[in-house]
This record gives C-alpha cells, sequence and structure tokens, in this order.
C-alpha cells in the first residue's frame, strides 16, 4: 500500500476575493508599485493556483499587454519583500530556474516554509550559500514569527522526513551548535540531507584540507577520498566523527575553513544517528516477524463468513502496526509479501488476495463449495420459475437460453456471476483452486493418496486435468428434470392442451438434446459428490471415508436411498427458504430433501477391492442397459 504524501490544504489568499480597490490597498501597505506592477498583479490574482506555473504567468502577462511580463521579477521581488509571495524554483544543475509563483496571505506560515525551501534551494545551487538559519536569515533582516518556528530536535526531525506531511505549515528550528540553528520546511522536510551533503563535498573538495584530515585521522589519503565518495551512511558516519573530533586542529590548520562545514557536519550526524534510532525502533527480527506474520494469518482463518475485505485485511495490518512513516509501510509491505506471495512455481499463498476479497487457503475449497451450494439452491429456483414463464408465453425469446447448452452454460455463468462475483473468480483461477484442493484433501481429511486426490479433484474438474467442469454439472442443474417439475405446476387443462398440441414432446426432445449435450452424468452423482465432499470437509478427519467415484455414490455406501443423499451444504444464505416443491417429483439434485432421522442407517466405507467389485458389476449392468 503506497504511503500518502499529499500536502495540506493551501490557504486561499483573503485579498482575492476582494475587489480592485481591496487588492491595491494591500499593495500599498507593502511599498509602492507601478501601474504596470499592479496591473500585473491583479492578472495573477485571477488566475491564482497554490501554484501558478511560471511559463503561464509570461504567457498570459503577454496576451493581456505587450511586454508586461518584463516587470514580473521586479513584482516578484518586492512582494518577497512584503510576504505576499515567491517565485519557487527547481535546480538544473548549478543555477535555479523559475518554475512557479506563489502568492500567499502576509507573513503567512506557507510563505515561510516556501521561503526557507527556496533557500535550501539555493545551497544545493551554490554551496556557497549560507544554510538557512537564524544567522543567514538575520543578515536578511527576516526574523520567523512565533507562530511559524516550530522547536524539532533531530529525532523529531527524522520521524518528520518519513512521517505522512503535517497537516498545517511550520518551520522546524533544529539547534546544532550553541550559537546558531538550522531552518527545515515542513513542505520538505527531506531536501535537509542532500544540501547537507551538497555542503560538506564542496569544502572536501579540497586537496590540502583532505591530506590534513588524513593526518589528523591517522589514515591515507584515498581512505578519505573513499569516505567521501560513499553512498553509504557508515562512510559518512565515520567522515562527520572525524571533522567534529578535530574540530580545534582544522580551524588552526593550515587550510581556512567557513564555520558552517561543523553545522553541515554536525546535522549530518545527528540525523544519521536519529534514522538510525528510528529503524531500530520498527526492526523486528525473523521471529517476531513471522509471529506477527502468524497473528495476522490466525485472525484471516478465524474471520466470520471466512472471507474478509480487502480494507479488513489492510486493517489487520495497520493494527499490529500502528506507526506511519516508510520504514512502518515497508514492514507491512514485508508481513504482506510473507503472507499473500505463493511460492515459487505455485499458485497458493499462505493468504489468498482476490478481486474483492482475501480467504485463507485452508478455508478455500470448503468455502467455494459452501457457495455453490448456495448458488445452486438460488439459481435452480430462478430457472425453476423462468421455465413456468416459458410454458405459459407464446413467444420463446425471451428464454433461448433453454434450448442449446452453450447458450445454457454462457447464462448460468451470468448469473453467477451477478449473484456470487467469488465463485466466479475462483473458478476462473483453475490452477489456483486445484492447488487449494490438495491442500485442503492432504491437510484436513489427510489423505495422501494420489488416486483419492485425483477423485477430490474431479469433483470440480474434467478428468485428467485441471479443465472445469460445465456450470450446469457443479450446480447440478439438470434441465429435463426442471421442465418436468415446471409442467406438473401447470393447471390440468394447460397440460392437456400442451400434449395434444404436442408441444409437450417437442419441449421434452429439446430439453433432453440439451441435457446430452451437456454430457451430464447420472442423476445425484454430480450434485452428491459435491455435497459428500461438504460433509467430509465439515466433519474434518474424524469421520473420513472414500469419496465416491463418477456414477458409484450408491455402490459404497449401505444405504443409497434418495433420503441419505444430501443435495447441498446444511448451511444457507440468512433468508432463504427450503424449496416449496410439493409434487414429489425430484429435479437437478433431485426432490425435496428428506431430513435424516436419528435411525437412519450408518454409512460406513467398503474395503477397496470390495468398491472395485461394486464398480465394475456396475459397469456391466449399464453396459447391457444400454446394449439391450
Amino acid at each position: 500500500m503506497k504511503v500518502s504524501r499529499t500536502r495540506p490544504s493551501h490557504p486561499v489568499p483573503p485579498y482575492l476575493h476582494g475587489e480592485l480597490k481591496d487588492r491595491d490597498q494591500v499593495l500599498s501597505h507593502v511599498g509602492n508599485f507601478t501601474h504596470l506592477e499592479r496591473r500585473l498583479f491583479h492578472l495573477l490574482c485571477s488566475i491564482w493556483e497554490p501554484e501558478i506555473a511560471y511559463t503561464a504567468a509570461q504567457a498570459h502577462a503577454d496576451r493581456e499587454q505587450a511586454k508586461l511580463s518584463a516587470v514580473l521579477p521586479a513584482l516578484m521581488e518586492k512582494l518577497r519583500s512584503g510576504k505576499l509571495g515567491l517565485v519557487l524554483t527547481s535546480v538544473q544543475g548549478e543555477a535555479q530556474a523559475p518554475r512557479a509563483i506563489l502568492l500567499t496571505a502576509p507573513a503567512s506560515p506557507v510563505f515561510y516554509a516556501k521561503l526557507v525551501e527556496e533557500a535550501l534551494q539555493q545551497v544545493l545551487a551554490d554551496p556557497t550559500r549560507p544554510l538557512p538559519g537564524t544567522s543567514s536569515f538575520a543578515a536578511e533582516g527576516i526574523s520567523l514569527p512565533r507562530s511559524v518556528a516550530r522547536p524539532l530536535d533531530m529525532d523529531g526531525l527524522a520521524e518528520l522526513t518519513v512521517h505522512d506531511p503535517p497537516p498545517d505549515y511550520f518551520v522546524a528550528v533544529t539547534r546544532t551548535s550553541d550559537t546558531d540553528a538550522l531552518y527545515v520546511p515542513s513542505t520538505r522536510p527531506g531536501l535537509l540531507i542532500p544540501v547537507l551533503l551538497k555542503k560538506l563535498r564542496h569544502y572536501l573538495d579540497n586537496t590540502n584540507l583532505l591530506a590534513h584530515l588524513a593526518r589528523l585521522g591517522e589514515t591515507t589519503l584515498s581512505e578519505i577520498e573513499r569516505r567521501i565518495a560513499s553512498p553509504d551512511a557508515a562512510g559518512w558516519t565515520s567522515m562527520v566523527e572525524l571533522l567534529l573530533e578535530h574540530k580545534g586542529a582544522i580551524e588552526r590548520g593550515p587550510v581556512q575553513v567557513a564555520p558552517d562545514l561543523f553545522t553541515a557536519a554536525e546535522g549530518l550526524r545527528r540525523y544519521i544517528a536519529a534514522r538510525r534510532e528510528l529503524a531500530q525502533r520498527l526492526q523486528l527480527s525473523e521471529e517476531q516477524k513471522a509471529a506477527v506474520a502468524q497473528q495476522i494469518e490466525q485472525s484471516v482463518k478465524q474471520a466470520e463468513g471466512q472471507v474478509l475485505s480487502a480494507e479488513e485485511f489492510d486493517g489487520l495490518l495497520t493494527g499490529l502496526v500502528r506507526e506511519t512513516g516508510r520504514e512502518a509501510e515497508h514492514l507491512r509491505t514485508t508481513l504482506r509479501k510473507r503472507l499473500t506471495e505463493p511460492p515459487v512455481d505455485k499458485n497458493l499463498s499462505r493468504v489468498v488476495v482476490l478481486t474483492d476479497a482475501v480467504i485463507h487457503r485452508d478455508n478455500l475449497y470448503l468455502t467455494l463449495l459452501q457457495r455453490m451450494s448456495t448458488l445452486a439452491d438460488a439459481v435452480r429456483k430462478e430457472y425453476m420459475r423462468d421455465m413456468q414463464q416459458l410454458l405459459q408465453a407464446t413467444d420463446r425469446d425471451p428464454y433461448v437460453y433453454f434450448f442449446s447448452f452453450e447458450n445454457w452454460e454462457y447464462d448460468i455463468a451470468r448469473r453467477v456471476a451477478a449473484r456470487d462475483p467469488l465463485t466466479a473468480e475462483l473458478m476462473e483461477r483453475p490452477a489456483l483452486v486445484a492447488e487449494a484442493v490438495v491442500h485442503t484433501v492432504r491437510h484436513t481429511l489427510y489423505v495422501s493418496d494420489p488416486r483419492e486426490i485425483k477423485r477430490h479433484l474431479e469433483v470440480l474438474f474434467q478428468p485428467g486435468g485441471i479443465t472445469p467442469r460445465p456450470w450446469v454439472y457443479l450446480l447440478s442443474l439438470d434441465l429435463s428434470s426442471i421442465f418436468e417439475v415446471a409442467l406438473a405446476r401447470q393447471g390440468v387443462l394447460k397440460q392437456i392442451m400442451m400434449r395434444f398440441s404436442g408441444r409437450t414432446d417437442m419441449l421434452r426432445r429439446r430439453f433432453e438434446e440439451t441435457v446430452a449435450a451437456a454430457g451430464r452424468p447420472a442423476r445425484g452423482s454430480g450434485r452428491s459428490r459435491i455435497a459428500d465432499t461438504l460433509d467430509l470437509l465439515e466433519r474434518g478427519a474424524s469421520e473420513q471415508q472414500p469419496l465416491p467415484g463418477p456414477q458409484s455414490a450408491g455402490a459404497v455406501a449401505v444405504d443409497s436411498t434418495a433420503g441419505s443423499t444430501r443435495t447441498g451444504s446444511a448451511k444457507r444464505a440468512p433468508g432463504t427458504q427450503p424449496d416449496d416443491d410439493q409434487s414429489g417429483v425430484r429435479w437437478g439434485g433431485l426432490g425435496p430433501r428428506a431430513r435424516k432421522s436419528a435411525g437412519e442407517p450408518v454409512r460406513r466405507p467398503y474395503s477397496r477391492k470390495q468398491q472395485e467389485e461394486a464398480w465394475r458389476e456396475f459397469k456391466e449392468n449399464l453396459h447391457k442397459k444400454n446394449s439391450g
């Protein structure tokens, strides 16, 4: 998650809302302005923005009157003296180039913050310029109002450089010696460090001084040059320590140096120490990171409903790492990666982040099946209503999806995506779901037999791969059964008319063709396999039994009647009512659910040999039936 670096709202100068005479009066309090300067000031007010692009100001001025832009530098210098405005610059090589114009209320905090920022920019362009501070500002006759100056030690300044910008404008006053203090703007506190380095490199670009430092430090000239060229904080730490330790000897030495050399050295030393201390406060050992990650992972796993939103997941990270700033954000990113990045060549991470949801890997397969169960009930009822409307209608165009497998499958996918985007997204990522199935079977059911794992995969995927089964299979939508139930719900007269007109036989044949094109398995097997898997997962490994193979749900159980076949998860969506079908005809899964009684026979697993024998006999009977 990227840290926001937005600035606080820019205060609008009150004179912008006044009339021309009010603005003229503001200028009169500042000094003498020419007619063209006043006219240009009014123009700038009319195009006011928090920062007016310098080139845009020049263009507007030239369009207003030829050569009007020529008085822009003089106007801005007077506004600077009156603490009403500044020219903001950017450093290009060894020079500053104007980039924007700032107009502010008289002596406002944003004016002083930007004034200090520009002073630092000047040092970046010309390191011989003094660092902004008490002495340099006093030399220009400028003093900071108490409402703007804010004492801040180097620890506070270090935190200011890594945290989000403060909600107001001010100038941090950081003391580096007994006689002077550095000014740092709240707008760009991080600018101080490159300025200090620029100042130090400027003074240390002197071979005689470096040779003198090498003698004082009892080291070589090449070692001193290596420290200066080093981008590492450790190299500069030793360098500034050498400067400050031998300050007196350097001042009495053969090379004359300016006092702000030591101001820069002390400022850099304190800043580096403060940043290190701040980093250590946020630094966790690998064991601590693992413990925090495990705590977050456990919260995700135990989430109500087994699914979290992205905002809730971010809230878990923020709740355990409350600090702000770059180091804290880096720690949160590290923890997030530890949890959400899958191993190499894998798709399943400990915590799976989807478009609008976050879910633990242990819950992914179970949640998917539970959602499919709820979807199956809801979508089947929708199609039941549609089929009844089709039988009543004279125009079948609105229900054309019933008349081909491709159209029906497309319509089911559309309804699933609308009702449950999470389920739709998961089935569009078959590799992820397949890994979740294998993980769950191994760690929840403690199954390691590859043949059993393969059978579990075939609950959702076509045999021999990870191509998802059609939605008609996954949701156990039997179009012929839906038609028969809808037909039975028609009035007797309607049924007779449809039968005599031939419409009943015609529709029955068309829907049987659609079912045949879908490649539906024998009734009960597709839906009951999902139901059986839900039973296994919800019970856990305490009552393990082999998952029935295709078309064998009744071959491995003592009792295989309809009353012992579960058609969906026991958990229903809030507000969902049981099906009100009283016709006794089972459809899709197949008919009213029978509640298990206390005396219901217990399902028990047969041995592997018995299962194979039952499967062989079943296939022989099926072959005889088809050939006969």
